[in-house]
């Protein structure tokens, strides 16, 4: 009786892992385009009931907008997808290379 050769383990999963890497890169590719354009947003939201209030100050809403927490964090979080989608690439081209000189040996 001759024995079928079935990938092992280690190979299945590294091809279960290649077929989420696609499915990921097909979802980043929609996602990351969204999120960075709404990193940069400004959006001028009515701040209040309408009606004049009585402060000393000059009222600065860009400023407000700019310094706002949730879009430094939106920012922060676009910042380090472009960081991982970087790694991931430098990762993905040495596996590339490593697979390569698998197959030549």
């Amino acid at each position: 009786m001759q024995r079928i050769n079935r990938p092992r383990r280690t190979e299945r999963r590294a091809l279960a892992d290649l077929d989420l890497i696609e499915e990921l890169a097909t979802i980043l590719q929609t996602k990351f385009p969204q999120a960075a354009e709404a990193a940069d947003e400004v959006s001028f939201g009515n701040s209040g009931d309408g009606l004049p209030g009585r402060t000393s100050g000059i009222s600065d809403p860009t400023a407000r907008q700019a310094l706002d927490g949730r879009r430094q964090r939106r920012i922060e979080h676009v910042r380090k997808a472009r960081k991982e989608i970087g790694h991931a690439t430098r990762s993905l081209r040495r596996a590339v290379v490593h697979a390569g000189l698998a197959g030549e040996g």
